[in-house]
């Protein structure tokens, strides 16, 4: 994902925050899952091991930090029990297991 994207679906959070009417925080943290976290670890049990991999999490960070009003200094894994997620090392580390797991156990998987 392009950080032209990541800067515009952040954009779009910013201004659900920012608007004198507000956004429910539920809401808030839902659209955050379904704009910027799920299109970014999108095929992440493919990339994960990747170096650029940090680009991603960069960019979660900045989702989170947005969802839960939290500056910069507040650390990163402080962050996500706020919003009710796992780390997006854990989320990429769960989705790896998954595909192998569904690889070595499923006798219709072509890798198996």
């Amino acid at each position: 994902m392009s950080f032209s994207k990541v800067s515009t679906r952040n954009n779009i959070l910013r201004k659900l925050t920012g608007t004198a009417w507000g956004a429910q925080p539920k809401t808030l943290r839902n659209s955050a899952l379904a704009l910027l976290v799920s299109t970014a670890e999108y095929a992440a049990s493919v990339w994960a091991a990747s170096a650029h991999a940090i680009h991603a999490d960069i960019a979660i960070n900045e989702t989170a930090r947005i969802v839960t009003g939290c500056l910069k200094p507040t650390s990163v894994n402080s962050l996500y029990p706020l919003i009710g997620v796992a780390l997006p090392s854990v989320r990429r580390a769960a989705a790896t297991d998954a595909k192998r797991t569904k690889q070595e156990t499923d006798a219709r998987h072509p890798l198996h």
